[in-house]
């Protein structure tokens, strides 16, 4: 009798599964050790915002939308997530709801890739600021 190993589909749940399924499908691998460090940053970062989400999160709409990236590689690709997660749930904070996760991932991806040429410091300081402060003076011009 053969042996096969079998692996069950990620469930909606596990935000960091379906994270590593995304961008295995462009290479790049993340480990087991990696995806628990995405899930256990995933909690942090959702306590440090003062936010709660139910299901996978935003981690598989980041893979996706940060996939093909010129900045992500293999070798950065878990820690970039990381940051980009806890970008995310910051600014979805200071945001107040004026735009939606999509509206946000997609801005994150635009400026990451483009102004900001990879740099998560830019990222997350001068761009997004600038963007918060917008979206607050009711200016739409940016989505």
């Amino acid at each position: 009798m053969e042996n096969f190993l079998t692996i069950a589909p990620p469930t909606s749940k596990d935000g960091a599964a379906l994270c590593a399924a995304t961008l295995q499908q462009r290479g790049i691998i993340l480990s087991p050790a990696e995806q628990a460090a995405l899930a256990a940053a995933q909690t942090k970062a959702l306590r440090g915002s003062g936010r709660v989400e139910f299901g996978a999160g935003i981690l598989p709409a980041l893979a996706k939308a940060f996939a093909n990236s010129p900045y992500i590689t293999h070798e950065n690709a878990a820690a970039l997530l990381e940051e980009l997660q806890a970008v995310f749930y910051y600014f979805r904070g200071e945001c107040d709801g004026l735009i939606s996760d999509e509206k946000l991932v997609d801005f994150m991806r635009r400026e990451f890739n483009g102004p900001a040429g990879g740099d998560m410091g830019y990222l997350s300081g001068t761009s997004l600021e600038q963007f918060c402060a917008r979206l607050k003076g009711k200016d739409t011009s940016y989505i």
